[in-house]
């Protein structure tokens, strides 16, 4: 039941955080916070996976945990680097 309301409560703050930080129409510092809120809530589920891996010896979780920060890192690079030629 709790578990439940938790996610539907996540779900509408990270959907409307990921909508407001693509929009043209929210002011830049408030999308930098958005897209801040969004990337500690991506490194929290990255290291909880890192760190069942770790915990529970599992080989194959440390490298998908791995494989998805690489992952996220080159999407970021990407995104700051689009959004400098296009300023």
């Amino acid at each position: 039941m709790l578990d439940d309301v938790i996610e539907i409560l996540l779900d509408i703050v990270l959907d409307g955080a990921m909508e407001a930080a693509n929009s043209p129409k929210v002011p830049m510092p408030i999308r930098i916070i958005l897209g801040g809120l969004i990337l500690v809530a991506a490194l929290a589920v990255i290291g909880l996976i890192a760190w069942v891996g770790i915990d529970s010896e599992s080989t194959v979780l440390v490298i998908f945990a791995a494989v998805l920060l690489i992952g996220m890192t080159i999407l970021m690079i990407r995104k700051i680097k689009k959004y400098q030629r296009e300023k």
